[in-house]
């Protein structure tokens, strides 16, 4: 059956209002983001004793006021020099500070439900999040509908991995950036040993 004229506008209305419902939600992704960058900026900013260099440390102030509001919605505290280092440690050992980062990297452990059997996690962004994962963990983290290449929601939902994935634990959790099966070290590893040295009183 031929579609009428007025159905062809009604749809075409639709249409519209679906792309300003997007084009709004951008811009209250967009001022979200500037917000906090604005507050990150705003605030002192923990040094760390390590330094990563120019490409990841740029995100230092935003991963650290992202790293703040998980340790004090959970732990009450803000989060320390050693966490915010080793959130940074992870970041340049992931993927050297590139937010559009994508890995081609194989299963390390068992893959999510609904894994399509492609042979890469296509892990992505800042803390290389695993796409399959995506949905559930912004959703959890409070973003839920964000682009994962969105560096301000990577940060956060990284930051809810650490402080918030298992409830109220009384330390953060490294256990989302593992060794893999063979041996070769995953970046909880090399950040730990990185870190060792410079935070002797944590050591053993």
């Amino acid at each position: 059956m031929p579609v009428t004229v007025d159905e062809q506008l009604a749809n075409a209305r639709e249409r519209i209002i679906r792309l300003l419902d997007r084009i709004m939600s951008l811009r209250a992704q967009r001022n979200h983001y500037r917000d906090a960058m604005l507050r990150a900026e705003a605030r002192p900013h923990l040094r760390g004793r390590k330094f990563y260099g120019p490409e990841v440390e740029k995100w230092r102030g935003l991963l650290q006021w992202c790293f703040d509001y998980w340790a004090n919605k959970m732990l009450g505290r803000d989060a320390t020099e050693y966490e915010v280092d080793f959130g940074m440690g992870l970041v340049h050992h992931e993927s050297r500070g590139y937010h559009l980062a994508r890995s081609h990297l194989e299963w390390i452990g068992t893959p999510p439900p609904g894994y399509d059997g492609t042979p890469s996690t296509r892990a992505t962004g800042l803390p290389q999040h695993v796409p399959a994962w995506w949905a559930d963990r912004s959703r959890a983290a409070g973003f839920e509908g964000w682009p994962i290449l969105d560096p301000f929601a990577q940060l956060m939902v990284m930051a809810w991995m650490v402080y918030d994935y298992y409830h109220l634990r009384p330390a953060p959790n490294w256990q989302h950036w593992p060794d893999a099966p063979d041996g070769t070290k995953g970046s909880t590893t090399l950040v730990r040993e990185e870190l060792a040295p410079l935070y002797p009183e944590l050591a053993g």
